[in-house]
């Protein structure tokens, strides 16, 4: 009976200790649309960068160096949260959006090699809209014992893509072949992304981490919990 009776509490306790976050992801929709003065949060969409510059290299899959210049991205509040789980128990996130469609847009100067012996450069105009980009992600929070802020310990994403329709002019400043690999671009980079779940999850998870702890920075697990139950939309004072 004993027995029974603490098994019971432990179900009470973790369902009464986790939270449902997809409310406050579609609410935080319009924050990215705003920004947020008070969470240091920029408007993200519509986002613009002036300037970037590249230098990627993954070997046997791309190696890619040179500049970005007015990159834009349309439609990243247009999100649809599949799944959005907090559990206070152990600090586990398990989050899951689909984006139906995304426009990106930039003028570039890039040079690289693709696959190993495809070598390319190029000075033009980039245009993509990503079709059915769905996101996941897997949390996991710690509290600082001495400053009781909270951190991202382990994260894990992972990204599926079902279309992408690609445009690019500069190639080889060759037009119709420029034209020719728009269309190879968009057929195979779906594939890609789903295939290579493993390098890209490598890839993304640790920068995705580090954003968020820039996000979290300062803030505790009562700061956190009041913003997604709407509570307070500001920080705690740490420093009372």
């Amino acid at each position: 009976m004993r027995l029974f009776v603490l098994i019971l509490a432990i179900a009470m306790v973790t369902t009464c200790h986790a939270i449902d976050l997809k409310v406050f992801l579609e609410k935080f929709r319009k924050t990215l649309q705003t920004g947020d003065s008070k969470l240091g949060i920029p408007v993200l969409d519509p986002y613009h960068l002036r300037y970037t510059y590249v230098n990627i290299y993954k070997e046997g899959l791309v190696k890619m160096k040179g500049d970005l210049e007015n990159v834009n991205a349309i439609g990243f509040s247009d999100y649809k949260p599949v799944r959005g789980d907090f559990t206070l128990i152990g600090l586990k996130v398990k989050l899951e959006l689909l984006w139906e469609e995304m426009k990106l847009s930039s003028n570039y100067a890039l040079e690289g090699v693709l696959g190993g012996d495809i070598q390319f450069h190029g000075v033009g105009n980039i245009d993509a809209v990503l079709k059915n980009l769905t996101v996941s992600a897997e949390l996991s929070l710690k509290v600082n014992s001495t400053t009781d802020h909270l951190y991202v310990k382990d994260s894990k994403v992972n990204a599926y893509l079902d279309k992408l329709d690609f445009w690019i002019t500069g190639l080889y400043d060759d037009p119709e072949l420029s034209k020719t690999l728009s269309k190879v671009i968009s057929d195979i980079v779906p594939g890609l992304v789903n295939d290579y779940q493993d390098q890209i999850s490598q890839t993304a998870s640790p920068i995705v981490g580090d954003i968020l702890n820039n996000g979290l920075k300062g803030l505790t697990l009562t700061d956190l919990i009041n913003i997604i139950t709407g509570n307070s939309l500001s920080r705690t004072d740490s420093s009372k």
